[in-house]
């Protein structure tokens, strides 16, 4: 008789478990999804933000955002440049001194030497709530207003995103843009 109650109290824990994983997957999934304002962010592949400090990325080669076939990498050859696939569908340039790229509160982007500016993206928002997304349609935007709301699967927050575009590649579609800025 022990046996079996204590059986059937383990079943009965774990089967609610089952149940309130599969109803916080289901509300991730619904959340992560359901509206395209929301960026489910995996490991932070899909966007990063800029507030009151700027973020710095160096040309290691590695990739800054993953979404879908698109992918923006800074290059070791000091290249920002944003893939289709194997495709490059946009560019900063190459600029054999770069030694970094930072994105700024109020959506400056600068691509730097050790002592020198060697490219600016041309943009500004004048926020310091930006959050710049990789959108699954392969354009690469920088929004001047994001709230975050709950966590997902890896723990990283959803983003919402509640401002207006200020900056794009232009990339949308997976269309080539040769221009070398952001606007």
């Amino acid at each position: 008789m022990i046996i079996a109650l204590n059986k059937k109290n383990y079943m009965k824990n774990h089967l609610s478990k089952v149940i309130l994983i599969l109803s916080l997957i289901t509300t991730m999934t619904v959340n992560a999804f359901s509206q395209q304002t929301f960026y489910f962010s995996e490991a932070g592949q899909k966007y990063f933000t800029v507030g009151s400090t700027k973020v710095t990325f160096y040309p290691n080669g590695q990739n800054i955002l993953v979404h879908n076939q698109y992918r923006l990498t800074f290059q070791g050859d000091k290249n920002l440049v944003l893939y289709n696939n194997s495709t490059a569908i946009w560019s900063s340039g190459v600029h054999s001194s770069a030694d970094r790229v930072e994105f700024w509160p109020g959506g400056y982007v600068y691509k730097l030497g050790y002592t020198s500016l060697l490219w600016n993206a041309q943009v500004f928002c004048g926020s310091s709530n930006i959050v710049w997304v990789l959108q699954s349609d392969g354009n690469f935007v920088g929004y001047d207003g994001y709230t975050t709301q709950g966590v997902g699967a890896l723990l990283d927050p959803l983003i919402v995103v509640n401002g207006n575009p200020f900056a794009a590649s232009g990339t949308a579609g997976g269309v080539k843009n040769n221009k070398k800025r952001l606007n």
